[in-house]
């Protein structure tokens, strides 16, 4: 087992303020910096971390960084950090913060990797806990199937509560539901599962490619009894030009299954794995 301690020193300031343009009479620009804006403020934090992991590692290609070989660590992996703002230090507000993730990975088969990690957040100041926020995530990496392609899977969920700086969850065609606009669902939970099968990359010269079918489910909302799941599926391109760049570029073509676009073909490219 390996530990890990560090510290340091972080000085913020943040002081959001409306345009002098602002529209709006003197209660709506209230209203404005009430529910839209974070908080202004000036921190000044020392902080210590301490972390432990298992130096144990599985080589895998077809994932993150397609035909190009990448570690995945394996075990335990633990990280926790607190700090300090203090007034004396410049802060505006005297608060603890603090943080702490876990994760636990193993080997599945010859090739594969099953991984389920946590993570919390929270601010204790005035002698309540504010500006919390909680992640879960399980991630399947299967075994290579007949030297044709893997399965990919993974299952996140988020939350945030006694939020004071007006932070929200978004998912959309950027980080979950390709077939939906970028941040089309908003709130303060979120939940999202994809699944992708994935060929094994081909060589062409110099190019690496090869092809996905996927399905992704999310939904985003102030609760969960509010939180309604919404639903695509696609095929993609996958090209890597080694000799070039080290980045995955990724095409997909996907169709949402529901809402008022259902069944209307949506493209998206970018670059690296969707996830």
């Amino acid at each position: 087992m390996k530990h890990r301690i560090g510290g340091g020193y972080a000085v913020e300031s943040q002081r959001p303020d409306l345009a002098d343009d602002f529209v709006g009479d003197v209660d709506l620009a209230a209203a404005f910096r009430r529910d839209v804006l974070p908080r202004s403020e000036r921190t000044s934090l020392p902080f210590v971390s301490y972390g432990l992991f298992l130096p144990r590692y599985r080589t895998l290609r077809n994932v993150s960084t397609y035909d190009l070989a990448e570690d995945s660590q394996l075990g335990v992996d633990v990280d926790a950090s607190v700090g300090a703002g203090l007034g004396f230090l410049g802060s505006d507000n005297t608060f603890l913060r603090g943080s702490m993730s876990a994760a636990y990975a193993r080997a599945v088969g010859q090739d594969g990797v099953a991984r389920l990690a946590a993570s919390v957040a929270s601010r204790l100041d005035g002698g309540e806990l504010i500006d919390n926020v909680a992640a879960a995530e399980l991630r399947f990496i299967s075994p290579t199937v007949l030297r044709l392609g893997r399965l990919v899977a993974e299952l996140r969920a988020f939350t945030r509560w006694r939020e004071t700086q007006n932070r929200f969850f978004t998912i959309g065609s950027d980080n979950g539901l390709r077939g939906f606009s970028i941040g089309e669902f908003t709130g303060q939970r979120k939940v999202v599962a994809q699944l992708e099968a994935r060929s094994r990359p081909w060589r062409l010269a110099f190019f690496r490619f090869g092809g996905v079918v996927f399905y992704d489910v999310g939904g985003a909302a102030q609760s969960l009894g509010d939180l309604s799941l919404h639903h695509d599926v696609g095929l993609g391109l996958r090209l890597l030009i080694p000799q070039l760049s080290r980045e995955l570029m990724r095409f997909d073509f996907a169709f949402p299954l529901d809402g008022p676009g259902r069944g209307r073909l949506r493209f998206i490219a970018g670059f690296r794995s969707e996830f």
